[in-house]
């Protein structure tokens, strides 16, 4: 059993120490500058895996995050280095698309669904959240990759999400 001394003493040790990890945790972050982006626009995925696997005809949800020091102009999304087939590209009669048999991708923004191969934002944004869903159609190796451009006509860093279709 403890004494009432030995009690307030071992408090107060705990105590102190609490409060120098708490001070130590606050003034570290206005110690340690965070780095800026190298890109503008900078892009990423969330989470930031380099690749995912996928079961064959199973749908996933791929989101990205864009943004800029200007607004954002345009976002184009790739697959296998070619844009995305959409109504518009095969109204068109492009054969460079990727094509749709292999897999079916959705485009979702805060704006809705998105019929093309790039996202524009409707308003002037200097941010953006994109999601694709993914459904494999055809097991195989896929690079999805996304690139930002802003009104700066400044082209981002072009972010790569590997996707194994299993």
């Amino acid at each position: 059993m403890m004494n009432k001394s030995n009690a307030v003493i071992l408090g107060t040790i705990l105590s102190l120490t609490l409060l120098t990890l708490a001070c130590g945790s606050i003034f570290s972050s206005y110690s340690t500058p965070t780095a800026a982006p190298k890109f503008w626009p900078n892009s990423t995925f969330v989470p930031p895996n380099k690749s995912i696997q996928v079961p064959l005809g199973q749908e996933v949800i791929i989101e990205s995050y864009h943004a800029s020091t200007e607004p954002l102009t345009a976002v184009q999304i790739l697959v296998n280095g070619q844009p995305l087939t959409t109504e518009a590209s095969s109204a068109a009669g492009q054969s460079n698309t990727f094509p749709n048999d292999l897999a079916n991708v959705r485009v979702l923004t805060q704006d809705g669904e998105v019929t093309t191969s790039s996202v524009e934002p409707a308003l002037p944004t200097y941010s953006k959240t994109v999601q694709l869903l993914w459904t494999g159609r055809v097991p195989g190796v896929y690079e999805l990759s996304m690139v930002a451009t802003d009104e700066a006509n400044r082209t981002g860093n072009t972010i790569v999400q590997r996707i194994e279709v299993r």
